[in-house]
């Protein structure tokens, strides 16, 4: 737990008086998770702040709670560099150029504008807000992939992480068309059809036939991005401009029925989509 060498912790007991652990008959010391927190405290202060023992002696003494939250602040914010790192290796498995950008709303240069910019690029990242104030989430509507409010929540950030490594899962949908194996973008596909035991999905410049059903092409694809608002339909809904009771009507100029058996697990799933 600490690089340090058990003479060195011998000789801090001399130091620290909050250092006393019990000792057994053969005069083996017996740390309590009372003793450890303090050797964490020690350890931190002089290995990796660098302080004199005097001068730590002191700063415990005198500010104990303040050592305790800063070393609470850094192993949040190291844990939260080791859970980028594993996002980062997750990215480069995937071949994806998808990358994050974790911004202050309340930044100097305007975090908004800044993420505006940003969503513009053909291969944009996804934008993570960071801010203080939950009222800036409406102003942010369509921009951020997630908002995280100050003091960062370990759990929270861990499951923006987890969205970002489903997000990056979510990019392509893998078929078999005409003996070979095609890789499919699906920001790319609008929706698909069924005809029968086939499928047609439509898709930015072209459309194919796969031998599928509506539910086996479901199965494949981001749940959280595609919903069935008929039967016979699949629709992405990031392409969806609007939605009425009946229909919906696509960025593609399509509009899609809206059945009364599906109207409720739809809204739901498109209010989710929009919730994300």
């Amino acid at each position: 737990m600490f690089d340090v060498n058990p003479s060195l912790i011998r000789f801090w007991e001399q130091k620290f008086d909050i250092l006393k652990p019990d000792k057994n008959k053969k005069g083996n010391r017996l740390f309590t998770p009372k003793d450890v927190e303090n050797l964490k405290l020690i350890y931190h202060l002089v290995k990796e702040n660098g302080m004199t023992l005097a001068g730590a002696a002191k700063r415990l003494r005198d500010n104990r709670e303040g050592v305790e939250r800063n070393l609470e602040i850094i192993e949040k914010l190291q844990g939260m560099r080791a859970l980028l790192l594993e996002v980062r290796e997750e990215l480069k498995s995937g071949g994806d150029e998808i990358f994050i950008d974790m911004l202050d709303i309340e930044m100097p240069s305007n975090g908004f504008q800044m993420a505006q910019t940003l969503t513009q690029m053909e291969k944009h990242p996804l934008v993570i807000f960071v801010t203080k104030r939950h009222e800036y989430a409406v102003q942010g509507y369509g921009i951020a992939f997630r908002y995280l409010v100050k003091p960062l929540d370990e759990s929270l950030f861990a499951a923006a992480m987890d969205a970002v490594v489903q997000e990056l899962d979510s990019k392509h949908f893998t078929v078999e068309y005409e003996g070979a194996t095609l890789s499919l973008e699906t920001s790319d596909i609008y929706y698909l059809e069924s005809h029968g035991h086939k499928v047609l999905i439509h898709c930015k410049g072209q459309d194919l036939t796969l031998r599928m059903t509506i539910p086996e092409a479901l199965e494949q694809l981001p749940k959280r991005c595609f919903a069935s608002p008929h039967k016979s339909y699949l629709v992405n809904m990031e392409h969806i401009v609007y939605a009425t009771g009946t229909a919906v009507v696509l960025s593609s100029g399509n509009q899609l029925p809206i059945s009364r058996r599906k109207r409720q697990e739809f809204n739901q799933n498109f209010n989710a989509y929009l919730g994300r």
